[in-house]
C-alpha cells in the first residue's frame, strides 16, 4: 500500500511538473507572437509613411515644375527688392557714418581750438605770475641786500667799536706786561755785570724808573681811553692824564739813551739782550704816542678852555716829535763835529 501511494504521489508530481512546463512554453510562444505582431505592424506603418512621403514629394515636384516659371520670376523680383533695400540701408549707414565722422572731426577741432585757447590763456597767466614773482623776488632781493648792507655796516661799526674797546683795554695791559718783561731782562744783565759798577748802576736806574712810572702810565692810559663820550664832547679830552703821558715820553727817551750808552761796555750776548729791550721800549713809546694822538684832537665845545687851564701844550704830538728829531740831528752833527776836531788835533800833535 505504501509503495502504491508513493508511486501515485510521484506520478502526480511528474504530471504537474509536465503540465507547468507546457503552460510556460505556451505562454512564451504567445508573448513572442504578440511581439512579432507589434513589430510587424510598426514596420508596416513606417513603410506606409515613407510611401506617402515619397508620393507627396513627387506631387510637390510636379506642382513646382508646373508653377516653376511664375515662382522663379517672383523670387527674382523679391531678391532684387531685398538687394535694393540692403544697398539703400548700406548707403544710409555710410552716409550716417560720414556725418558722424564729420561731426566728430568738428567736435575734435573745437576741442583742440578750445584747448589751444585754454593753453594760451594758461601760458599768459603763467607768464604774468612769473613776471610778478620775478618782480617780487627782485624787490625782496634788493630789500634783503639793503638790509644786509645795513646790517653789515652796523656790524662793521660794532666790530670797529669792539676792536677799539679791545685795543683800549689791551694798550694798558700790554704796556704793563712789556715793561715788566723789560725790567726782568735788565735785572739779569745787571746781575751779570756787577763788577762794572757804572754799567750796573745805569741799568738799575732804568729799572727803578720803570717800576715807579709804569703804574702811573697804565692808570693814565685807562682814564684817557675810557673817558665818557659826552664829557669828551662837552669839555674835551682828559688833558691832565694826556700831559702825564707826554712827560712819560721824555722819561722813555732818557731811558733809551742810557741803555744805548751802556751797550758799548757790554759783551755780545748782553748787547743782544739790551738791544731787544730797546726795541720793546721803542714799541711802547709808539703805543703811548698813538694813545695821545687818538685822544688829544677831537671836537669839543669847551675843550679849548680846559686845555688852557690844564696847561696842555698847543703843539700836537707829531709836531713835538718833528722838533725832537731836528734836535737829535743837530746833536748828532755836533757830536760828529767834536769827534772830527779831536781827530784833527790828534793828527797835528
Amino acid at each position: 500500500m505504501k509503495k502504491s501511494t508513493m508511486n501515485l504521489f510521484s506520478g502526480i508530481i511528474v504530471i504537474v511538473f509536465v503540465a507547468g512546463t507546457i503552460l510556460s512554453v505556451s505562454l512564451t510562444f504567445a508573448k513572442n507572437g504578440k511581439i512579432q505582431e507589434k513589430t510587424q505592424s510598426k514596420s508596416e506603418q513606417k513603410t506606409e509613411q515613407k510611401v506617402q512621403e515619397k508620393k507627396q514629394v513627387k506631387t510637390e515636384e510636379k506642382t513646382q515644375q508646373k508653377s516653376g516659371g511664375d515662382d522663379a520670376g517672383k523670387t527674382e523680383i523679391k531678391i532684387q527688392e531685398k538687394t535694393q533695400i540692403k544697398s539703400e540701408e548700406k548707403n544710409q549707414e555710410t552716409v550716417e557714418e560720414k556725418t558722424q565722422v564729420k561731426n566728430t572731426q568738428k567736435s575734435t577741432r573745437k576741442v583742440k581750438d578750445e584747448n589751444i585757447d585754454d593753453n594760451e590763456t594758461q601760458i599768459k597767466a603763467q607768464q604774468k605770475t612769473q613776471e610778478k614773482f620775478q618782480i617780487k623776488s627782485e624787490k625782496d632781493f634788493e630789500s634783503e641786500t639793503e638790509n644786509k648792507m645795513s646790517d653789515d655796516s652796523m656790524n662793521d661799526v660794532d666790530i670797529e667799536k669792539d676792536d677799539e674797546n679791545i685795543e683800549q683795554d689791551n694798550n694798558a695791559k700790554k704796556y704793563k706786561e712789556n715793561i715788566y718783561n723789560v725790567n726782568k731782562n735788565l735785572e739779569k744783565v745787571a746781575n751779570k755785570v756787577k763788577n762794572n759798577e757804572k754799567v750796573a748802576k745805569e741799568i738799575k736806574e732804568v729799572i727803578e724808573e720803570n717800576e715807579d712810572s709804569s703804574d702811573e702810565i697804565v692808570d693814565a692810559m685807562e682814564k684817557v681811553e675810557n673817558r665818557n663820550k659826552f664829557k669828551q664832547i662837552l669839555i674835551g679830552a682828559d688833558y691832565k692824564n694826556l700831559g702825564q703821558l707826554r712827560s712819560s715820553l721824555v722819561q722813555n727817551r732818557n731811558q733809551i739813551r742810557k741803555l744805548t750808552q751802556v751797550m758799548e761796555d757790554l759783551e755780545l750776548e748782553d748787547k743782544e739782550t739790551i738791544q731787544e729791550q730797546l726795541q720793546t721800549l721803542n714799541q711802547e713809546r709808539e703805543r703811548i704816542e698813538s694813545v695821545i694822538r687818538n685822544n688829544e684832537s677831537g671836537f669839543s665845545i669847551f675843550g679849548w678852555a680846559f686845555r688852557i687851564t690844564n696847561g696842555y701844550p698847543k703843539d700836537s704830538i707829531d709836531e713835538v716829535n718833528d722838533s725832537e728829531d731836528i734836535v737829535k740831528d743837530e746833536e748828532i752833527e755836533d757830536e760828529n763835529g767834536e769827534e772830527s776836531e779831536e781827530t784833527e788835533a790828534e793828527k797835528t800833535e
